[in-house]
């Protein structure tokens, strides 16, 4: 009971999933807007409910900093040279409002990443439960949305029926797949201990979310997905071998089921119902991928400046679909190296505490849909798309919170008082920026996307997600 409080406070994350992934939902409480800019505005009030929760609770925000003098002197101070060169990349950004709004929307991220791992520092082994609990009821509620839909088109023989409900392309919603399809199967491993009753109960239920998840998967079929997830059972294999054993296993068993469930349902009783799949079109990565690096010969130092490949206006997209790129074409070569170097220290210290010897199961699962997610990401575009960021800062916080669980909070207070106004001084200055940033834009989407498709008509009516669905930023 002492932890209820604790849960509560993931009550918005929880919100966001709700309404992100049910789009019938979603477009009742936000008429008029389209799907991927409704989940823009969900993620960004998550991120503005942190920064005035921080602001106003005293108790929250003095953990909030405990738990970030818990992370290495070394990883602390490789964030604050990347917010102070991102910061100073956008104010010599050809448009400096909106490069500002990116720098503001992934320091807010960071910030979220750390509240996440400070709930599971504080609440123990039952915030991995709440955590899991959450995932768990995001791919719930998308399987009954994409189900009922499901059922509805075989049962009234439709013509078409929508392989990615609530997405506005397939890539997007395999983006979330792959964060969350080595998750969905995690409740099997954590109840080998519990009462056969429950145990059996858990299972039953887990194996069959987990199977539908792996047959929509397998309906998707995103490339990017299947490289992210391939890239992360070879580093399970080499990693860790004999010690996911159980792990792979019990991952094999649900893959299966997902295999039979897609034969059944989208091979067997698709063609008798008479639709067809209404598919997305693919983009062209080469030639993002080259402007991506003329882009960064151009500006080696600082870059282009944070969202502004979306300056540079394109026929394939606003982004180039690979992370590595990304940064470095946007926030400048630097920060690539400091990303990277940040990225070695951490799997050096996470695959030293957790080895080949270690019986935490919830540390590998997390370590492995990381290193999926971020194989995914060298040909997608995860890093700047709203749900594929939330579910960045919730995994990432909670390895954090896993990582430093057998360890007390340092006590601050005696010295914190400088850095907590700091810390009020910075939640503030974000607000202010992503409030300043969004409106009255957020109020004038539609127009402004029409208002950009008459002024530029040689490129045709066709929206190029960013920051919001229609991504261009440029002149």
């Amino acid at each position: 009971m002492r932890y209820i409080y604790r849960a509560a406070l993931l009550l918005p994350l929880t919100l966001f999933f709700v309404v992100a992934l049910d789009y019938s939902l979603s477009l009742k409480l936000f008429i008029g807007y389209q799907l991927y800019d409704i989940k823009r505005i969900l993620e960004l009030g998550v991120l503005l409910w942190l920064a005035l929760f921080m602001l106003i609770s005293f108790s929250e925000r003095r953990i909030w900093l405990q738990t970030w003098h818990l992370l290495a002197y070394k990883a602390r101070g490789i964030l604050l040279i990347i917010l102070g060169l991102g910061v100073l990349s956008a104010l010599l950004a050809a448009v400096p409002k909106m490069a500002l709004l990116e720098v503001l929307l992934y320091f807010l991220l960071a910030c979220f990443a750390i509240f996440i791992a400070a709930q599971r520092i504080v609440m123990g082994r039952f915030g991995d439960k709440v955590l899991l609990t959450v995932v768990m009821l995001a791919i719930v509620i998308y399987e009954a949305i994409f189900f009922r839909n499901y059922l509805f088109a075989v049962i009234n023989h439709a013509q078409s029926f929508n392989f990615y409900p609530g997405f506005v392309h397939p890539r997007f919603l395999a983006q979330f797949l792959t964060w969350t399809l080595l998750l969905s199967s995690l409740p099997i491993l954590l109840v080998s201990r519990q009462k056969r009753a429950l145990r059996f109960g858990i299972n039953s239920i887990t194996y069959v979310v987990s199977g539908l998840w792996w047959a929509i998967a397998i309906l998707n079929g995103a490339k990017g997905m299947l490289l992210g997830l391939l890239l992360a059972a070879i580093f399970g294999v080499v990693v860790w071998r004999g010690a996911i054993k159980n792990r792979l296993l019990v991952q094999l068993q649900v893959i299966a089921i997902g295999a039979i469930l897609y034969v059944v349902l989208f091979v067997l009783l698709i063609p008798s119902s008479g639709f067809t799949p209404m598919d997305g079109s693919v983009t062209t990565r080469w030639p993002l991928w080259y402007e991506a690096i003329r882009l960064i010969l151009a500006h080696p130092l600082l870059g282009v400046g944070p969202m502004h490949f979306a300056y540079h206006i394109n026929s394939y997209a606003a982004h180039p679909h690979d992370s590595l790129l990304l940064i470095a074409s946007e926030w400048g070569i630097p920060v690539l190296l400091l990303v990277l170097s940040l990225i070695v220290w951490g799997a050096k210290a996470w695959l030293h505490k957790f080895n080949r010897n270690d019986t935490n199961v919830i540390s590998k699962v997390l370590a492995i849909s990381l290193v999926a997610a971020a194989g995914h990401s060298l040909v997608s575009g995860i890093l700047v798309m709203p749900l594929s960021q939330i579910m960045l800062a919730l995994t990432i916080g909670w390895m954090v919170g896993v990582y430093y669980a057998d360890q007390s909070l340092p006590e601050v207070i005696p010295r914190c008082l400088g850095k907590e106004l700091l810390l009020m001084l910075f939640m503030a200055l974000a607000m202010a920026g992503i409030i300043v940033g969004i409106v009255p834009a957020i109020f004038s989407l539609h127009f402004s996307a029409i208002q950009w498709f008459m002024q530029h008509p040689s490129h045709g009516f066709i929206l190029n997600p960013r920051f919001w669905s229609q991504g261009w930023i440029g002149p």
